[in-house]
């Protein structure tokens, strides 16, 4: 007997077919595929976890049906280099304090992410992957940078994955504290601490890990590896390095990921390749950039969150050396969680170096965008299952409502999007075919007793943090 269908516009009232198909009809389709464009009024067709169809008049069939006439459907959003564990932070330290904010990391990661508890450390991985959602981001490269124990690791990893966002979860195999709360100690100290090498134990943890919970290679959520610096400075060697990079290849990362551009060293060991991931990326010559270009080295650039520094980012000569890139919020603790504005630094910080302003010159809206989606996938190791509207993808998908007077009517759809989208216009979310966010909430998430939650983390923890005295 044929499921009667359901019909809602922006999934507002009604009742789920629960079959797992549906169908988004009649919306304008943003699909960020070459072959695609843009589409006016067609329909998408999500079966299980995939996109089955993209036409006009599709056959519902036994599908729920959702009414997307004069909403815009995209890809879900990419992050490709975020702190998630920072989350309940928020505005604990911002950008627009300059002097403030330099006291990121030995406040940050060397005081507060020490005196997190495991409990924590899943409720801020948890939160970050539900924010993301509820903000378009549907797959994020985490690097999980507060992992001192194995109980922390365990937690990370399944806060962030019962958030429900895909992407990839890369255990830092580094930095085991010696001090807690209360303590005194030198400043060299704990900045020895948080920027060493890989060790045994947390080789031994991100296995357990993986083998706890990413069992499934085909799960949104894959398993990667946070590395140290890798830098051959400071007495570090070579073999050193070497050892790290085989230690962690062993573990079969589906990618793995470090902060800094240590390309010439890399390449000169032969250590460079596909599975391996950096971050930011400041101040990379074009020669290094081709290097990482010829070993598909993958790139990820904070256009906002390295906007005060020197040198300006390279996402732009990157894209142009033919390097995957993609763009991050990096620190969640200090920047605006509405993931369109940091679409929009993208372009803007492209004028911050003549090289990069150059190239503006012959960007389309749609080029901008892609640092978010379809080339932002690709810097993730997941271009070919996310990142565009494409049959046989994963369903990661937006629903955009375009009715609020700021949102242009006018202009094509990546236009409209790139330079008028915000959040609050996200009426839905899917992601790996799980419709996430319905009518413009994000159903069973009550955002009070959420936000009270990260409170009472804050206003233990951060006294805690203040406790430690470097000297």
């Amino acid at each position: 007997m044929t499921q009667a269908t359901t019909t809602r516009r922006g999934l507002l009232g009604g009742t789920a077919t629960g079959n797992g198909r549906t169908l988004i009809r009649g919306a304008d389709l943003l699909t960020m595929d070459d072959k695609l464009g843009e589409m006016k009024q067609a329909d998408l067709l999500i079966e299980g976890d995939r996109i089955a169809r993209i036409g006009p008049d599709l056959p519902a069939g036994n599908a729920e049906v959702i009414e997307g006439r004069g909403m815009i459907l995209m890809p879900g959003m990419i992050d490709g280099h975020r702190h998630v564990w920072e989350s309940p932070f928020l505005g604990e330290l911002v950008k627009t304090e300059p002097k403030r904010y330099g006291t990121y990391i030995p406040f940050n990661n060397q005081r507060v992410g020490v005196c997190m508890t495991a409990e924590d450390v899943y409720f801020g991985n948890w939160l970050g992957g539900t924010v993301m959602i509820d903000s378009g981001v549907t797959s994020v490269l985490d690097q999980a940078h507060v992992i001192h124990t194995a109980e922390k690791g365990h937690a990370a990893a399944k806060g962030l994955q019962d958030s429900g966002i895909g992407g990839v979860f890369c255990f830092q195999i580094t930095h085991s504290p010696t001090y807690g709360a209360g303590a005194t100690l030198p400043a060299a100290q704990a900045a020895a601490e948080f920027g060493a090498p890989a060790d045994e134990a947390h080789l031994a943890w991100a296995k357990a890990t993986r083998d706890r919970y990413f069992t499934d290679a085909s799960a949104p959520l894959r398993f990667g590896i946070g590395l140290s610096g890798l830098s051959v400075e400071r007495g570090r060697t070579i073999d050193s390095v070497r050892w790290e990079l085989e230690q962690a290849r062993a573990l079969d990362p589906f990618l793995m990921t470090l902060h800094g551009h240590k390309v010439a060293h890399l390449e000169a060991a032969g250590l460079l390749g596909p599975d391996l991931h950096l971050s930011h990326g400041n101040g990379l010559s074009d020669a290094e950039l081709a290097v990482m270009a010829k070993h598909d080295v993958k790139l990820s650039c904070s256009t906002m969150g390295e906007y005060a520094y020197d040198q300006p980012q390279a996402h732009g000569r990157a894209r142009a050396a033919g390097v995957s890139v993609g763009i991050g919020m990096d620190v969640p603790v200090a920047l605006n969680h509405d993931y369109f504005e940091h679409v929009r630094a993208s372009f803007w910080s492209l004028y911050r170096s003549p090289a990069s302003t150059k190239l503006s010159n012959d960007y389309t809206s749609t080029d901008v965008l892609s640092f978010a989606t379809s080339l932002g996938a690709r810097s993730i190791g997941m271009g070919d299952e996310v990142g565009t509207l494409t049959e046989g993808k994963r369903a990661d998908l937006l629903l955009l409502r375009t009715d609020r007077f700021g949102f242009a009517s006018k202009g094509g759809l990546a236009d409209r999007v790139v330079n008028f989208a915000h959040w609050q216009d996200i009426d839905s979310v899917w992601v790996a075919g799980t419709a996430k966010k319905r009518g413009g909430s994000m159903p069973g998430v009550d955002w009070r007793t959420v936000k009270m939650r990260a409170k009472a983390i804050q206003d233990r923890v951060i006294p805690q943090a203040k406790s430690i005295i470097f000297t």
